[in-house]
This record gives C-alpha cells, structure tokens and sequence, in this order.
C-alpha cells in the first residue's frame, strides 16, 4: 500500500478555462495535481524547467496526473523515452490505456516494474541523458514512496556511472578489446541460452550456490564440498585458486573484469571450466582457456545489432553493481533460481584484509591500505565492520536486488563480513543441510553442455559481410562530420557578421539541425561509443549549461556541436586503426 492511498479522495473536475484537472483530498486539505485556474499556463510554465534537454533524454518521472505534463513532454521530445511511476492506482488505472501503444512511454504502479525499467533503460551510453522529475504536489502526499523509488533510480544510475568510469579510467581500448573478443563471441555460446536451458531444467527448491572471494571464505569454504551436484555452484574468478586449494571445483565461474590479470585465478584445472564473461572480455583468458565460454553483452549495444541481422534477439546481458560478485549472482536469479546461498560475500575489511588467502602472491597486497576511504556499516555478527565506498555500493546493490525480488529466499553463509538486509544469516553448514542435502542429485554440467552454439555458419557469413562493409561506411561518415564542422563555422561567421534571421542564416542552421539527427540515428554508435577517446570531454559535452548573455549562448552552442563532431571524428579514426590491425592479423 502507497503512503496515503487509504486516505485519500481523488477529485476530477473542470479548470476555469474548461480543461479537464485532478486534485487529491487528504486531511481535510485540497491538493491540485493541475491547476484549477489555467492547466496550461502552468504547465507551460512548468515546462521552462525542462525545454533545454537533449532530445534524446530519458525522463524518469514520479507521477502523472491526468497526462497533461506529459502530453506537454511528447511535443517536444517524441525521441525521448519516459519511464513513469504512478503511485495512485485509481489514476493509473484511468490514464494508462492513453499511452500504452506509445513505444517511448512506459507507465507502472509497481515499484518492482519502475525497478526493471530503469535497470532495462540505464546504461553507460544512456546514463549521461537521464533526468528525475517528480511532478507537482506530488512530494507532499507521496514523500515515502518518491524515497523508494528515487533509491531505487538513484543506486541504479550510480552503479551504471561507476561501471562506465571505472571502464574509462582502466579500459581506453574497450573498441580494440571487443573486436579481439568479437570472433569468439561469434563462435560459442550466449548467456540467454544458458540461462534458458538451467531455468529449463530446474524447479523452485532447486539451489545455487554464489562465491565470492571474501576474507571470510577460509571459513567454510571446505563445506563446499557436499554441494557438489545438490545445487548450482557460481564462482567469481578471483574465488577459483582457493576453490581449488580445497578441492572444489564450480560448475560456472563468471569473469567481467577485462584487465584482470590471469595469474588471479589460473589453476591447473581451470582450463575446462564454463566461463561466463562479457563482449568486452579478457584476452589473456580466451587464449588459455579452452572449456565452454558463454557471453553476455557488456553495456554496448553492437552486439545486439549484429544479432538483429540474424535474426536473433540477443546474446544477454548480466546486470551488476559494479562487482562481479553482482554479476555472479544476478546469473543465479537470470537462471530462475528462487534460493540462493552466498558465500565469501564479506563486502568489507574483515581483519583487514581484501580478499580470502591464497590469491594474492604477495600477502602484503591483500592488506587493506589504511591510508583508505572508509565507512562503518552493520556487521554480519551485529556491531560495526570497516568497508570501502565501492563495497558499501555493491552491498546496497544486492540489498536492492533482495528488496525487488520477494520471490527470492537468500541465505547469507558469508559468516563475516557485512549484515546484507533481506537475507537470512545462517551458517553455510546448516544452510547446505535445510536446503541442499535433501535435493535429488543433478548434473549441471550435462545441462550446461547441451547449450547450443550462438551462430550458424550462415549467420557468421551475414554478420562477417556486415563487418566488411564499415570501414567503407566510417569513411562516409567521417566526411559527413567533417563537412558539419565547417558548417558550424559558417554559422559562427553569419552570427558573427550580424545576419541572423538571414535565409543564408536560416538554411545553415537547418543544415546543422539535419546533421544532428542524422549523428543520432546511425545504428554504428554503439560501437563508436567503445572508441572513448576522452571520457571527460565525452562527458562535458554531453552536460551543457546554457548562458544568460545570447552571443556567449550562441558560442556555446557553436563550440558544443564543433567538439562532439571532433569527438566523433576521433573515434572513427580509432576504429578504422584497430579494424585494419585485426584485418591484416
């Protein structure tokens, strides 16, 4: 139940002006979700706050009264995607038909479906675009529920900020790393079809098992051993040496990290093992690795275009929070497991260390610095544990993940570490007794090898034509951009020269104004987002503040266009180089 949907009394009237308007009656007080007065005139006023967007924004917008604000929205972005959470489900139920064969309008009165909209819509290509409104009158009669779902937006958009910084800061070959990636892509296996064929194969008491690479795996990691072939164990690739160490082999180890040196996790046997990683993936791993390896699509959107072609509808993709621990245990729930057990998910400092023995070399890199950022969060055994800001954000990822998903029962066996809210604490030995021994014995490895092979040989004949043909379509949208930089030049010198108004002005700017589209429909921009030849540029191109004195906006305006056409530039020459480095290979 919402904040006051109890008492509350929803009013439909008439404006002065004769417009239709709702108001809200709630303790004894009226609150006008539109004006009674002049609907438009407040909406246009209203919509000063907002008309300087970019076109392309996604607007995630907390009410929507009678339609009104949005209609108001739609005239101006009609490429703009809305992602609209009603609290009120007598409104919702009346305004929802209105809009629910508009592609770019999504409209819900669930929390849980305003969750999966915005993990589905939040990207690091999107995330620069996205906007929070909360409409009128709203916040004073729904203040809890704007919290819940502002955490919810807020830890989303935050967890897709930090993934594409920390891309960025260690990842300035994403575009080369992708094509050294893309020919294996292409050959094995897809995370869609392994989690379809696990969910397949499954039923609601059947049980993973997720295992981080915590400080507090030493604890019970040797327990481990008797849940072999009770339930689906999930390892990170940094748990693999001391799973090995102990014996324990998993039926899935996932890796995301593409700089993640090998040494972290080699291990005589891990050459065979099923490996779940992303578009973007890890060089040194594919050349040593020879087992199965499914992927899934790491925030681009290439592949999926590639997929198109063939008439697929993707490879998959694994949601995170930033770690892969995140990502390991979002495959559990994606596999359609419904009880999960973690373990070595301390997601802090336990004794002071980072990781569980064994996986450092050097003892002393797995001793936390204390030079550090820290905060103090509720530990697993009560009290306070030490933790970082980048665990504190993976923690509230999988309490967010916990809190959305009600049909989960999730099993903390970490024992150390952080209290996660929503999962139970519970020793991983009484956790492998309630839930594991008593299942029938499965072989997952059976199921997981009966997973088909992403493409035909057919299909890699339509995609590898695609491929060829790039280059010669950079090279013409290479001259297009650059015929658009002397256009804004041009501009710049009508402006300059006082002939604003001028037809000459007038089909200039409607020449830019073409050229601006044109850049934000070609379908190859996902794949020239992988080229970030300057993420700050990238990303002070993308937030314009615009100026109070009109040639100082002009100039603006004018220099933003002139830089993002550069930008673009830049990344087709990159791709071009890797693309006839991999060609001549």
């Amino acid at each position: 139940m919402n904040d006051v949907d109890k008492k509350l009394e929803l009013i439909e009237c008439n404006t002065l002006s004769g417009e239709s308007a709702l108001a809200i009656r709630y303790n004894r007080y009226l609150y006008r979700l539109i004006s009674l007065y002049n609907c438009s005139a407040q909406i246009d006023r209203w919509f000063t706050n907002y008309e300087n967007c970019n076109p392309y924004s996604i607007f995630a917008m907390f009410g929507i009264a009678n339609g009104a604000y949005l209609d108001k929205m739609l005239e101006y972005y009609d490429n703009a995607i809305f992602l609209i959470y009603e609290p009120l489900k007598e409104i919702y139920d009346k305004i929802e038909s209105k809009y629910k064969d508009n592609k770019n309008v999504y409209v819900t009165c669930e929390k849980k479906e305003i969750y999966y909209l915005f993990i589905s819509f939040f990207s690091t290509s999107s995330y620069k675009y996205v906007k929070w409104i909360v409409l009128p009158n709203y916040e004073n009669l729904w203040k809890t529920d704007i919290l819940d779902v502002y955490r919810q937006y807020a830890y989303i958009l935050n967890g897709v900020v930090m993934d594409a910084r920390t891309k960025a800061f260690y990842d300035s070959t994403a575009g080369n790393d992708y094509f050294v990636t893309l020919n294996d892509v292409i050959n094995k296996y897809s995370v869609m079809e392994l989690e379809e064929n696990i969910k397949n194969n499954i039923n609601n008491d059947s049980v993973s098992v997720v295992v981080a690479a915590g400080p507090s795996l030493q604890k019970n990691i040797e327990k481990l051993k008797f849940v072999k072939n009770h339930a689906l164990i999930i390892a990170v690739d940094t748990a693999l040496k001391p799973l090995y160490n102990n014996g324990i082999k998993p039926d899935i180890v996932v890796s995301i990290d593409n700089r993640k040196p090998s040494s972290f996790f080699e291990t005589p046997d891990f050459i065979d093992m099923p490996f779940v990683l992303e578009t973007q993936g890890n060089p040194d791993l594919i050349k040593k690795h020879k087992g199965k390896r499914f992927y899934a699509a790491s925030g681009e959107n290439f592949t999926k275009i590639l997929m198109d072609l063939t008439g697929k509808d993707g490879i998959g993709v694994l949601q995170t929070g930033g770690s892969v621990g995140n990502s390991a245990f979002y495959l559990a729930v994606a596999c359609g497991f419904k009880k999960i057990i973690m373990v070595g998910h301390d997601l802090a400092m336990t004794n002071g260390k980072i990781h569980a023995e064994g996986i450092h070399e050097n003892k002393e890199d797995n001793i936390a610095s204390e030079n550090g950022t820290y905060t103090d969060v509720d530990g697993y055994y009560g009290g306070k544990v030490r933790t970082r800001g980048d665990y504190y954000a993976y923690l509230r990822w999988f309490e967010l993940q916990i809190e959305c998903h009600p049909e989960l029962e999730v099993i903390n066996a970490t024992e150390g570490g952080a209290n996660i809210r929503g999962a139970r604490n519970e020793s991983l030995e009484k956790a492998i007794e309630e839930w594991c021994l008593k299942l029938p014995n499965i072989n997952y490895n059976s199921i997981i090898n009966k997973v088909d092979k992403l493409c035909t040989e057919d299909d890699k004949e339509i995609i590898q034509e695609y491929l060829e043909s790039l280059p010669e379509k950079m090279k013409k949208y290479m001259k297009k951009l650059k015929e658009g930089i002397n256009e804004y030049n041009n501009l710049k010198k009508l402006k300059d020269e006082g002939k604003e108004g001028t037809e000459e002005f007038k089909i200039s700017f409607a020449k830019i104004k073409e050229l601006n589209s044109w850049l934000s429909k070609i379908k190859e921009n996902s794949l020239l987002d992988m080229y970030e030849a300057d993420f700050q540029n990238s990303l002070d191109i993308s937030i314009y503040d615009f100026q109070d004195d009109a040639d100082e906006e002009w100039n603006s305006v004018i220099n933003l266009g002139i830089n993002s056409f550069k930008l673009y530039i830049k990344r087709i020459d990159d791709f071009l180089k890797c693309y006839n480095y991999f060609e001549q290979r």
